[in-house]
């Protein structure tokens, strides 16, 4: 399956998958000179051509805390996008991605990068050069990827997508 697992934010990060497997991470971070929509815009726009570029079949996302306002406008807009283009979206409270990705739900940044590099999806070397933000989105793909394989999530395709 191809699928883009982000971890919204001021600091997004990007998992692109394809066939299941891990092929690049895209950093992404807001311009202060940007006002917030232009930022957004940019941002949903990149999505959007990874989407089309990937043949993305899915959009995951970690679902933001309550207080964190441009992370639930990325998470709205991805939500909108997925549904335009007739793709799976699915979301991931963050204490389940650290459940599922290190095993305990209150896993701190290095839990999550020694997981990930007990997983041995990406070379050392990558992830010990990666913010939290990459790791993160990294994980919940994993999450993704675990529960399709424990059949918690079915594969919903559509006959078209535009």
């Amino acid at each position: 399956m191809n699928f883009l697992s982000i971890d919204p934010g001021k600091n997004v990060a990007i998992a692109c998958w394809k066939n299941d497997k891990l092929v690049d991470v895209i950093k992404w971070t807001f311009l202060e000179s940007n006002f917030y929509s232009y930022n957004l815009s940019d941002l949903i726009n990149l999505i959007s051509k990874l989407i089309s570029d990937l043949g993305a079949e899915a959009v995951i996302l970690e679902r933001p805390a309550r207080t964190m306002p441009v992370q639930w406008v990325i998470f709205s807009d991805c939500r909108m996008l997925a549904k335009k283009r007739k793709i799976q979206f699915v979301f991931y409270p963050a204490k389940k991605v650290k459940k599922i990705a290190a095993g305990n739900g209150n896993s701190t940044k290095d839990d999550m990068t020694s997981a990930l590099l007990l997983k041995k999806i990406y070379s050392k070397n990558k992830v010990m050069k990666m913010n939290e933000h990459e790791v993160d989105s990294i994980m919940i793909g994993v999450c993704f990827l675990e529960d399709l394989m424990r059949g918690e999530k079915k594969i919903k395709r559509s006959k078209e997508k535009s």
